[in-house]
Formats: C-alpha cells, structure tokens, sequence
C-alpha cells in the first residue's frame, strides 16, 4: 500500500505542474478550459451531491469535502458501487488495521482535515461517492468502535445465506466540538454518557428483479440521510445501547434490498445516520448464490408459539366447514391449485407470495430464523399475480360447484353415514346384500 501513497504524492506533484502551466496559458492566451482533477490524483466532493468516479484497478484516489461551514463538527463520507469491492481509509498508505473494504464503505471525517482515500482492487470500478455534515449535538455514528478496524467505524456490516441476512454495527458516541476529544465510551453508563442513544433500524426494497446500478444509485440516495431514511425506509426494530447492535432480516434473493440505521439522542432530539449497505442474498458475479428468480410479533419468536399458532390457523376452514365436506374438498383444491399456479410463475418472475411457503419451510429447518425481520416488498408484480390467484380460486370453486351440482356428495360426508345407520332398523325382512352407503 505504500505504493499508493507514492503515487498519490506523484500525482500531486504532476497537478501543480500542470496547474501553473494552465495559469501561464491563461494569462497568454485567455480563458480555457479547467485543468482536469484527475491529473491532481485528488476528487473534491461538495456536501449533499453525488460524485460518480471511474477507478483503474488498483488505482488510488485522495478525497477531498468541500462546501463545510464553520458549524459542522464531523462529516460522514461514503463511497458505495455495484458490486466491486472498494478500500477505504484515512491514511494513503492504508493500513489493514485502519482501512475497510466493501462495496459500500465510510468513514468518519474529523475535519482535520476533511480529506480520505480509496482505491480500487483488480478490476476496473465505477463508484458514487456522498457526504453528509453534522453538527457538534449530533451523536457519532461507530465512535466507540471496539470490534471492527477503523477506529470510527460508521459502516454496517453484512453478512447473509440463503435463509438470513445479518446486519452488525458499531456503538455511537455522544457528539463534541470540532477538535475536542470525544466523551469516553464505557466508563460509565448514565443519562450523561453514550449509553442513552438508541438506534433506529430501517429497510428500503428496490424494485423486483431489477439488479441496475441506476436502481441501486436512486435507492442509495433515498436511504443515505435521516431525513430521507425516515421519507422512504420502513423501520423494522429499535434497539437501545444495552442490547446488541445486530439485526436480522429476510433473505429475499434477487431483490435488492438497502439497509441503515439512525442513532438518536433522545435528550438533545438530535440524529445521524449510519452509511447505507445494499444486498440482493446472491453473487451477481459467478461466486456465491447466484441471482435467480408473516409477521414480525415478538409473540412468534417462540418455536411453540408459532407453531401452536400455525396449527390452529390451519384449522380453521377444515373446522368450519366439517360438516360441509364437498364444499371444503373444493375449497381446498381450489386454494392450492391456485397457488401452485403462481409458485409456478414465481420460478421464472420474483414474487414475494412464494414467501409464504418458503418462510415456513425456513422456519422448519433453519433453527435461528425465529429472530429474523420478515417484511416482504409488495410491489407491481405481486398485485398482478394477486389478481390471478383471486381469479384462478373463485373460478376454479364456481366451476366445480356448477359441475358437482347434481352429482352425489364426494367424498360421502361421515357424519351423515353415521346418522344413517343409527336411524335403520334391522329385521328378518332386512335383505342379506344391502347397496353400499353413500
């Protein structure tokens, strides 16, 4: 990684040529056109507006915030692409001990200076990069950081399998004037320390099937401030500073799905968010899972509950209609006809109806899916396939009810046999070879 930092103070060198060059043809000549920036090897960032780079691989680049007034005390700063991994870090030698790589990253600008680094890995990347300032009220997202390996770590870290994703995340801290150090993390743990933030976790779904870095990039901006987190994120839990900071949610494989959290200071009504992660459960590179198309009450938490629960929820229709059993034969065949219809369409167009199997059948074999966030996106294509199931169940009752009309009840209801037999009498007139009951 030295060599990095070599090439960057190369760069630097190579721009101030360049820049007096300019200055003596613009005196000469008149006005022209601006020096690139790229040649400086440094990219400046105005505050609230999306910057796109394009990284050679292995490439490096200094980052420099601009636009920060004199009553901004930190700047959270992110760098997210498709699906390449970029570095992160404070120092252009990027350690490992103070560097992180993701393809969604931050850090944590103490404005001394408002400067970072990136760089790119084997392949050649195409980045968005975004800053967002705070004041000295606001609480610091990852500043008491313990786990993970910058020292302010304001990333969330996600993991997931075909069954789960887990998102983890550092503990704030209280916020602090601009150069001043901060309050200590865990000497204490009153009202007065970092102990009274909570922490609002949220989810932003991206429309079904669509894997586009342009969805991602509209997604990403919806989910990167607290403002716009809380205009368009759905909130799935709250977790104080006393329990652990990591969530679960549902794996929805080919939907991407964006993540972020929101630490409050509820005594001085103040925020901040968190860098946003994306996931779509899979690889959309040959690696890993490839892309391919209930409730969250506590009371489901537990194993007994929910299964208690499920069983009598499927018994309701059976015990309603006991007594009807030609009716809920059709019933029956009709409702799982249909949705085996739709299962069939979920192969080849996503859908999040298949969830409502598929979380049951997870839930049977994968022991830790109690504590998972299940909240799945209902959007255009399940409407439309809402609207077939409806048609395909009341269609297929209506037509078997029509054909079985005049036909004798199947299967034979045995309640009305029972009856039968209890009501005949029997004789030395009865004959030997009575007709089967019906």
């Amino acid at each position: 990684m030295r060599l990095c930092a070599v090439e960057l103070l190369l760069a630097a060198a190579s721009g101030m040529l360049s820049a007096q060059s300019y200055s003596s043809r613009g005196l000469a000549g008149g006005a022209g056109s601006a020096p690139p920036r790229a040649a400086a090897g440094y990219i400046k960032i105005p505050l609230l507006e999306p910057v796109s780079v394009l990284l050679e691989p292995n490439e490096c680049k200094r980052i420099v915030v601009t636009n920060i007034s004199s009553q901004t005390a930190f700047v959270i700063a992110q760098v997210y692409t498709h699906m390449q991994d970029v570095m992160v870090s404070l120092s252009p030698s990027f350690p490992a001990d103070a560097s992180y790589t993701s393809p969604s990253a931050g850090v944590v600008l103490t404005l001394t200076p408002a400067t970072f680094f990136i760089r790119a890995g084997e392949e050649m990347v195409s980045a968005v990069l975004f800053a967002l300032s705070y004041t000295a009220l606001d609480p610091i997202p990852g500043a008491c950081n313990t786990e993970f390996s910058l020292e302010n770590d304001p990333n969330l870290h996600l993991t997931y399998d075909r069954y789960e994703t887990a998102v983890t995340f550092a503990p704030a801290n209280l916020g602090t004037v601009r150069q001043l150090a901060p309050p200590a993390c865990d000497v204490k743990t009153d009202v007065h320390t970092r102990w009274r933030l909570t922490y609002d976790i949220y989810q932003y779904f991206l429309p079904e099937s669509d894997l586009t870095m342009e969805s991602l990039s509209k997604g990403m901006n919806k989910m990167s401030s607290v403002q716009e987190i809380e205009r368009n994120g759905i909130k799935i839990t709250t977790r104080n500073s006393f329990q652990q900071s990591i969530t679960y949610g549902n794996s929805y494989i080919g939907t991407g799905v964006i993540y972020n959290v929101i630490v409050r200071d509820p005594h001085l009504k103040t925020s901040a968010s968190y860098a946003p992660v994306s996931t779509y459960a899979c690889s959309l590179s040959s690696e890993g899972y490839p892309c391919k198309n209930s409730a969250n009450f506590t009371i489901f938490r537990n194993d007994i509950n929910f299964w208690i629960i499920f069983c009598c929820v499927m018994l309701v229709v059976p015990t309603v209609l006991i007594l009807r059993p030609r009716a809920l034969n059709i019933i029956t065949c009709a409702l799982v006809g249909s949705y085996a219809v739709i299962v069939a369409i979920g192969v080849y167009v996503y859908t999040s109806l298949t969830y409502i199997v598929l979380n049951v059948i997870k839930r049977t074999i994968h022991p830790d899916f109690a504590k998972v966030e299940s909240d799945a996106p209902f959007q255009r294509t399940d409407f439309i396939l809402t609207s077939i199931w409806a048609m395909l169940f009341v269609s297929g009752v209506s037509l078997q009810f029509i054909l079985e009309r005049n036909r004798l009840p199947f299967p034979p209801c045995p309640y009305d046999n029972w009856r039968r037999r209890r009501n005949t009498t029997y004789g030395e007139r009865t004959p030997l070879l009575r007709p089967p009951d019906i």
